[in-house]
């Protein structure tokens, strides 16, 4: 079992009559510059996301071993009820699809 942590950083406050996707994008940057600076191993600062009614509970990984993830609050910070059951090797299953996603849609 991994352990789940709030955000290092206040959670954006949404400007919507912006870009809020250049917010959220910028957001994930600087929580993964935190992640390579205090984690560890290859896959630090990766995402894994998961489909939560309308939208998605991300998560970003601090470690593998031991997992270690922070819980992004996106859109409407949905958590996934099941994230503390999910094993090292399901994070990087998960962590491998989405980046493969992002390659396919250009993110």
């Amino acid at each position: 079992m991994g352990k789940v942590y709030a955000p290092p950083l206040p959670a954006i406050n949404y400007d919507y009559n912006g870009d809020w996707q250049k917010q959220e994008e910028e957001y994930t940057d600087l929580l993964k510059e935190w992640c390579n600076k205090h984690g560890r191993g290859a896959y630090r600062g990766s995402i894994v996301q998961f489909p939560v009614a309308d939208g998605y509970a991300v998560y970003m990984i601090i470690s593998l071993k031991p997992l270690e993830l922070i819980h992004v609050p996106l859109g409407d910070a949905y958590e996934y009820q099941y994230i503390e059951r999910l094993s090292p090797s399901d994070i990087r299953k998960e962590a491998d699809n989405y980046k493969q996603m992002s390659i396919i849609f250009g993110k």
